[in-house]
């Protein structure tokens, strides 16, 4: 049994010692902590999102942003659905939502530190006319994954620019 409890301290300072982490996990630098989460006119699902995803990681968040060193923007979520396929009845048969964002990082003096960027997801979805409440669902759902998607997107971003520049 010591054998084993040597073998598993070996592992794990050796992975502490490489940066790696557990995936979905991202460590804003302290210097930047606490993170104010500015939802502005997004969705109340995708700034919680984000919120959740960076207190599991550690990250202090602040409450407003007078007490932050660094504000993460959200802006200009949008959902569009585009008609992809038609039968031969003339009805639709699939959509495909068209999900968007745009983000940055920023300290409060105003000081950039993420430019702004444009998070593009596409999920097709299928309609049946029999099945509305389905359909209704898996929209709901697609949107869901997608924002889902949108915050490892940024929190992904975010940690390659801030990694650079530390």
């Amino acid at each position: 049994m010591p054998l084993f409890r040597v073998s598993l301290a070996a592992v794990m300072l050796a992975l502490s010692g490489c940066g790696w982490h557990l995936a979905g996990q991202y460590n804003v630098p302290e210097t930047l902590q606490p993170v104010y989460v500015d939802g502005g006119d997004v969705s109340f699902a995708l700034r919680d999102n984000l919120v959740q995803a960076l207190t599991t990681s550690g990250t202090v968040l602040a409450d407003d942003p007078g007490t932050a060193r660094s504000v993460v923007e959200l802006r200009d979520e949008k959902v569009d659905r585009n008609v992809l396929s038609v039968g031969v009845d003339g009805t639709v048969r699939e959509h495909e939502l068209v999900y968007r964002v745009v983000f940055r990082m920023r300290g409060v003096d105003g000081r950039q530190l993420h430019p702004r960027q444009l998070v593009v997801l596409r999920r097709d979805t299928s309609f049946d006319e029999d099945n509305v409440l389905g359909r209704e669902g898996e929209e709901r759902e697609a949107r869901a994954d997608m924002e889902r998607e949108a915050v490892q997107q940024i929190l992904r971003r975010l940690r390659a620019v801030l990694a650079r520049a530390a």
